[in-house]
């Protein structure tokens, strides 16, 4: 597969070169990804930040989204229900390829990471506070700061990449509750219902004995296999506990 080229963006936010640089974290997008530039995608997938491993490869164009250990079963449980494939693999490569088999788009609600564990491995280099004004936990946590213009700069930041030509008539999938929260504002912004449904978040698949991995194994195989994908008018989104995160 041929290597990406440089990733293109609007984003102005955070107001650091350097460290959007260093920490952006680019969509599976045909915006984002010059390897998906034909895909027109009929489902869009959207994760709430990076983690670690997703900000790791000092190749901006090698980062991609959820190739931690959540993303090992997200992509294990895609590979199974398209190509019959037990395989772990994160790779960008496999990640961008079974992004074609299954015609579908993966982004985050916000691509550089929220949660200040990061910094255990990054230092202050990484700190959500400092560089995005917000992060995913109290007392900075966006939720508490949804009215503040570095959160309210977010949700249009994901509305615009929701409303790109390559992207703006296919339903969108949360991954789990945090992601829902973004999602349900950007689309707002909108003023159409594009939500289709959540699904757990892959981390948090292993609680409750792996009733949350069946859960999103039923979704996931209805979201995949199904011929037509259509938000029914006045459908709310799914809710599937605090604990999908």
């Amino acid at each position: 597969m041929k290597p990406s080229k440089p990733i293109k963006t609007r984003m102005e936010w955070p107001g650091n070169r350097a460290y959007r640089n260093r920490y952006l974290v680019p969509d599976l997008t045909p915006e984002q990804r010059s390897q998906l530039v034909s895909l027109k995608p009929r489902l869009l997938f959207v994760a709430e930040s990076p983690h670690v491993n997703e900000i790791e490869p000092d190749d901006i164009a090698q980062r991609r989204p959820l190739c931690g250990k959540a993303g090992q079963a997200f992509w294990h449980m895609i590979g199974r229900l398209l190509a019959d494939e037990d395989s772990t693999d994160t790779s960008l490569e496999r990640e961008l390829r079974l992004c074609q088999l299954g015609n579908f788009a993966v982004l985050n609600a916000v691509q550089f990471p929220l949660d200040p564990k990061v910094m255990q491995v990054t230092g202050l280099a990484c700190d959500p506070v400092t560089n995005l004004g917000f992060s995913k936990v109290a007392p900075t946590m966006y939720k508490k700061l949804r009215t503040t213009k570095p959160v309210e700069t977010a949700v249009e930041l994901l509305r615009e990449r929701l409303v790109h030509p390559s992207l703006c008539n296919a339903p969108v999938v949360s991954l789990g509750l945090d992601a829902q929260w973004f999602v349900d504002r950007a689309v707002g912004l909108i003023g159409e219902s594009r939500h289709l449904m959540t699904v757990p978040h892959p981390s948090a698949w292993w609680r409750q004995g792996g009733k949350f991995r069946e859960k999103a194994r039923a979704q996931l195989t209805e979201l995949l296999m199904a011929p037509d994908l259509r938000v029914k008018s006045g459908r709310r989104s799914s809710r599937t506990g605090a604990a999908a995160r």
